[in-house]
């Protein structure tokens, strides 16, 4: 498992578009150590990455993906 420091997230790109900085209230850390972005940082970055973030504003979820539509 790969951990980040918030200070290297900046380094990455997503689709050759580097990501926003991070700010306060962007993410925190959970009971056990790992990185939780806001709902307020997947707003700011602008797209949905379907991978069932916790705090997805765009209403993905992984379990969706696998079910048959109507």
């Amino acid at each position: 498992m790969l951990l980040l420091q918030p200070e290297s997230i900046a380094k990455f790109t997503v689709l050759n578009k580097p990501l926003p900085p991070l700010e306060p209230g962007d993410y925190y850390f959970n009971e056990q150590g790992l990185m939780v972005f806001t709902a307020k940082y997947h707003l700011k970055r602008g797209y949905c990455c379907k991978s069932g973030c916790k705090h997805c504003p765009y209403g993905f979820r992984k379990n969706q993906e696998s079910k048959p539509k109507p």
